[in-house]
């Protein structure tokens, strides 16, 4: 089974304090999705890295949490 890859371009990157946004356009390989993407409240944290997505495209809008561990040197 294979997945398709999001690729994301055109990004806008911006930081407030310890809090970072970045804006940017995105497609997966296959050819079918295409639209915008908003990365938000993105902070390192101490185990990594949380914030928020939104997006949308011609079809249907999307909204999650990103949470991410980080490795402890």
């Amino acid at each position: 089974m294979r997945f398709p890859t999001c690729t994301v371009t055109n990004a806008v990157f911006a930081q407030y304090d310890q809090i970072t946004q970045v804006d940017a356009i995105y497609n997966n390989s296959r050819g079918g999705a295409y639209g915008e993407i908003k990365f938000s409240a993105l902070q390192s944290e101490q185990g990594g890295i949380v914030g928020t997505y939104t997006g949308k495209d011609s079809s249907y809008s999307f909204r999650g949490n990103i949470g991410g561990m980080g490795v402890l040197k």
